[in-house]
C-alpha cells in the first residue's frame, strides 16, 4: 500500500491510503500539523478534479503525495487567490505598457498582486510572461541545447550534478522538494545542459532549487528558457567592469550569482545591509558570537534554499513568484524580515543548537499573524539599492565558507520509511573509519513487524558481533536515533557498547553527540524497556516494552539536548511513531 507509481495517478489516493500515509506520519519532516483524514481526502479530490493547472503542461513531475500534504489549506488558498485575480484580464500582460525595461518589474498593478500570491491555473501563464517566453519556440531551443550537451546519447541517470555546488550529487543540494522520480532526473538534465552552454555558469548553489519548484509548474523546455534568461541577465548586471551596470546590481535586479567568490560577496553584502537597515540585528549578532552562532553559514543555507525546509510550501512559492518578478532584491527583503519577525525567540535561547532548532521548527509551522507580519516586514521596507559594490567587498573575510568535506556512499540495500537517502549521508560521515564500508541491512521496523521490544530483540539477534543504527521519528516531527557498536542484549546485566558510540539528530538538523568519555552509558536492554546514554538528568533516549512511550533527557554520556525539543527533564516525554533498526554488516 505504501508504493505509489512514479506519475500521477488519481485513483491512488483513496482514503485508505490516506489513513496509511498520515498513520506512519512520514510525509511531514519537522511539519507539526494536524490532517484529518477526511480533509486531507477532499484536498487531493480539489487537486484532480477542480484545479487541474499541473495537466496543462503535459510534463508530470510532481508529486502530489508530498505537495498537497505539506500544502496546508490549499483548496482555501487557491479559491482565494482566485477571486482576487477574477477581475484581472491576462490579456492585458502583452500590452506594452507591462514591458520590463532593464529587467524592472512588471507595472505595479500586477507586482502587488503577484506578490500576494498567483492562483495555480495563472501562475504558468503570468511567469512565461515576466520573461517574455509565452509565444517563443522554447521547445527547439531546448532540444539545441541538449544536443549541444549530450549528442544524441542522453544519459538514462546522473551519478553527479555540475560542480556548481559544494556538493557532488542531487540529493545533497534538493534536500526539500516535491518532485517524483523524473522530476529530480529532470533538474539534474537541466544543470548539466546549462553547464554544459553557459561558459559564465561555475557556481550557482541555488539554481537547483530554482529549477525544482519551476518544474511544479511549467515543461521541462519552458524551465530551460526561464533559467537561461535569469543566467543571462544576471551576467549582465553583475558586471561591474561596465559602469552602466553598477546601478542595476545595487539596484538587486539579477538573480544569483555565477561564480563562487561573488556569492559570497552576496552574502557579505546581505549582512552589511542587515547591520545598517536593521536596529535590532546589532543586538542579534551579540547574541550570536556569545552562543558562538555561525549566523553567515545559516543566511548561506537559507538563501541557497530558497527558504524550503524554512517557511511552509505555501509561503516559499509565494514568495519564489515575487523573486522570478522583482529579483534578488526579494529575498533581501525576506531574510530582513524573517531577522525582525523572530527577534525574540532568536534572543530568548542561549544554545546555538537549541536556537537553531526551534527557529527552523517555528519557521516551518509559522502562524497566520506571523506570516502577516513578515510581509508586512518585508514590502515596507524602502529597498532601491544597496550601498555596496560587490567589488568593494572582500570575500575573503567571510570565514564561514569551508571547502566542501568528503562524503561516503551508504551502501543501504532495505530504504527506509522514515528518512531520504541523503540523510544517511550524514551518518555515514559520523561513522567510525571501519564502519563506512558496511552495508545497511533492515533488520526491524515497527510498522512492518510490530511494536514489541521482545520482537526488536529477536529481529536483532542473529547479528551477534555487528553494530546497529537505531532511527526513530517522534510524534512532533522529529527524526533522531543512535549508532552503537554492538546490538542489544537483554540478558546480560550492563551496559554494552563503546566511546565509538554516539546520538544525533536528523530532524529539524542533522548533528552528531558524541561520547564525553564520562561513563560508558551507552546502551542498556531489558525486557521492559532500553535505554541509551545516562548520567547528567537521565538516559539521552528510552523506549518502553511497546515501544510508544518514550523520555529524552540531557545525558552526560554524549551531552545531547533532549530529542523532543525540551527545556527541563519535566518535559521529557513524546512517542515514538516509526522505528528502524539497521545492521552495520
Amino acid at each position: 500500500m505504501g508504493n505509489r507509481p512514479n506519475k500521477v495517478d488519481p485513483s491512488f489516493f483513496t482514503r485508505d491510503n490516506i489513513r496509511y500515509n498520515i498513520d506512519r506520519n512520514t510525509l511531514l519532516p519537522n511539519v507539526q500539523r494536524d490532517f484529518s483524514i477526511e480533509d486531507a481526502y477532499k484536498q487531493f479530490q480539489f487537486f484532480f478534479s477542480d484545479n487541474i493547472w499541473w495537466k496543462a503542461k503535459n510534463d508530470d513531475f510532481i508529486n502530489p503525495e508530498k505537495f498537497i500534504y505539506h500544502y496546508s489549506g490549499y483548496q482555501k488558498e487557491q479559491q482565494f487567490l482566485t477571486e482576487i485575480w477574477a477581475s484581472e484580464d491576462l490579456n492585458n500582460l502583452e500590452n506594452k505598457k507591462l514591458n520590463r525595461v532593464r529587467n524592472k518589474p512588471l507595472h505595479s498593478q500586477w507586482k502587488s498582486k503577484i506578490r500576494r500570491g498567483i492562483p495555480f491555473d495563472k501562475w504558468r501563464f503570468v511567469i512565461l510572461e515576466i520573461f517574455k517566453l509565452m509565444y517563443s519556440d522554447n521547445q527547439l531551443a531546448y532540444e539545441c541545447a541538449v544536443k549541444s550537451a549530450f549528442g544524441d546519447n542522453i544519459p538514462e541517470s546522473f551519478v553527479n550534478i555540475p560542480p556548481i555546488s559544494s556538493h557532488e550529487q542531487i540529493h545533497q543540494v534538493l534536500k526539500v522538494h516535491f518532485l517524483n522520480v523524473d522530476g529530480v532526473y529532470t533538474v539534474e538534465k537541466l544543470l548539466w545542459v546549462f553547464y554544459k552552454n553557459v561558459p559564465n555558469l561555475k557556481y550557482c548553489p541555488m539554481l537547483p532549487q530554482v529549477l525544482s519548484l519551476l518544474l511544479l509548474f511549467v515543461t521541462e523546455a519552458e524551465a530551460y528558457a526561464i533559467g537561461k534568461t535569469m543566467i543571462e541577465q544576471s551576467v549582465i548586471f553583475l558586471d561591474e567592469s561596465k559602469p552602466e551596470h553598477s546601478d542595476d546590481m545595487r539596484g538587486l535586479r539579477w538573480y544569483f550569482p555565477l561564480v563562487e567568490e561573488q556569492f559570497h560577496k552576496f552574502i557579505e553584502s546581505f549582512c552589511r545591509f542587515l547591520k545598517k537597515r536593521c536596529s535590532a540585528f546589532s543586538e542579534i549578532e551579540a547574541h550570536f558570537r556569545k552562543i558562538e552562532y555561525d549566523y553567515i553559514d545559516f543566511f548561506c543555507t537559507i538563501f541557497e534554499s530558497l527558504f524550503l525546509g524554512f517557511f511552509p510550501l505555501p509561503l516559499v512559492i509565494r514568495i519564489f513568484s515575487a523573486y522570478l518578478n522583482e529579483g534578488i532584491k526579494i529575498y533581501y527583503r525576506m531574510g530582513y524580515a524573517f531577522v525582525k519577525v523572530f527577534k525574540d525567540l532568536i534572543l530568548n535561547h542561549d544554545d546555538a543548537f537549541t536556537m537553531s532548532t526551534m527557529l527552523k521548527s517555528k519557521a516551518n509551522n509559522i502562524r497566520l499573524q506571523e506570516a502577516k507580519a513578515l510581509f508586512t516586514e518585508a514590502y515596507a521596507l524602502s529597498l532601491s539599492k544597496i550601498k555596496d559594490k560587490f567589488s568593494n567587498l572582500s570575500a575573503l573575510k567571510l570565514g564561514a565558507f569551508k571547502p566542501p568535506k568528503q562524503h561516503y556512499l551508504p551502501n543501504i540495500l532495505q530504504p527506509s520509511k522514515i528518512i531520504e537517502r541523503g540523510l544517511f549521508e550524514y551518518i555515514w560521515d559520523w561513522l567510525p573509519n571501519d564502519k563506512k564500508l558496511c552495508e545497511g541491512i533492515l533488520a526491524y521496523s515497527a510498522n512492518e513487524d510490530g511494536w514489541r521490544i521482545k520482537t526488536m530483540y529477536q529481529k536483532v539477534e542473529p547479528f551477534k558481533g555487528r553494530s546497529m543504527l537505531l532511527i526513530l521519528k517522534s510524534n512532533i516531527g522529529t527524526v533522531f536515533g543512535a549508532f552503537i557498536d554492538d546490538i542489544f542484549q537483554p540478558f546480560k546485566f550492563d551496559y554494552v557498547g563503546s566511546n565509538n558510540c554516539f546520538v544525533f539528530f536528523l530532524l529539524p538538523e542533522p548533528i552528531a553527540f558524541f561520547s564525553t568519555s564520562k561513563n560508558k552509558y551507552h546502551l542498556l536492554s531489558k525486557t521492559d524497556y532500553f535505554s541509551i546514554g545516562g548520567g547528567g538528568d537521565g538516559a539521552a533516549f528510552s523506549l518502553d516494552e511497546e515501544l510508544n512511550q518514550g523520555h529524552t533527557y540531557h545525558s552526560e554520556t554524549y551531552n545531547n539536548p533532549q530529542f523532543n525539543l525540551g527545556n527541563s527533564p519535566s518535559d521529557s516525554s513524546f512517542k515514538c511513531v516509526a522505528l528502524e533498526v539497521y545492521i552495520l554488516a
